[in-house]
């Protein structure tokens, strides 16, 4: 009886009656892996399975004192293994997660707002909008440069060449004005 590092050796050389012998005698591992780790078609498995067989035949290097069945045992339950976690890490998240019927989606956290608070922010903001409408133009250009473009009150006080002093009353008299405008509901 030849041995599989034979028969890997002749296959290499390309006696593909030896790829078909292996591939024979590799077959009840390909149906056992195939059950035990399912992700596809069972036929369409045993051709993957096949597929990996070829390619290990052409990837044994004999000289590392290895043998060719055990070597080859190892990629097939590798890329079974893989196969079928990649394929079971695709589960719906609309599965029950607890005995309260809570399902898996409804449990994960998220950074996001909810629909009602998104609709409540935008009214927020377009409140926030007119009201910016109902200050002076000084006190509007400041609000907008510290809030919205971030610069320091010192900054301000030098771009617009008005004491740091007059900045900061200005800046506290918009923002009175702002949380008066929208806390009464007096949009200009």
């Amino acid at each position: 009886m030849i041995s599989y590092n034979e028969l890997c050796f002749k296959a290499k050389s390309g006696d593909k009656d030896s790829v078909y012998e292996i591939l024979k005698k590799f077959n009840p591992l390909l149906i056992k892996l195939a059950k035990k780790f399912p992700y596809d078609s069972f036929d369409d498995m045993l051709q993957d399975g096949r597929e990996v067989l070829i390619a290990a035949i052409h990837q044994f290097d004999e000289k590392k004192g290895k043998e060719f069945i055990a070597y080859s045992s190892m990629q097939l339950k590798f890329y079974f293994l893989n196969a079928y976690r990649k394929k079971k890490s695709f589960l719906s998240l609309n599965v029950k997660a607890d005995e309260e019927e809570n399902e898996i989606i409804d449990l994960i956290e998220s950074d996001e707002l909810t629909p009602e608070e998104k609709f409540f922010n935008d009214i927020m903001r377009k409140d926030l909008k007119e009201a910016l409408n109902g200050l002076t133009g000084k006190q509007k250009n400041i609000i907008m440069l510290y809030f919205f473009e971030r610069k320091t009150l010192v900054e301000i006080s030098k771009e617009l060449g008005v004491g740091y002093q007059s900045v900061v009353k200005l800046k506290d008299r918009a923002l009175d004005r702002l949380r008066f405008l929208i806390k009464n509901d007096i949009i200009m």
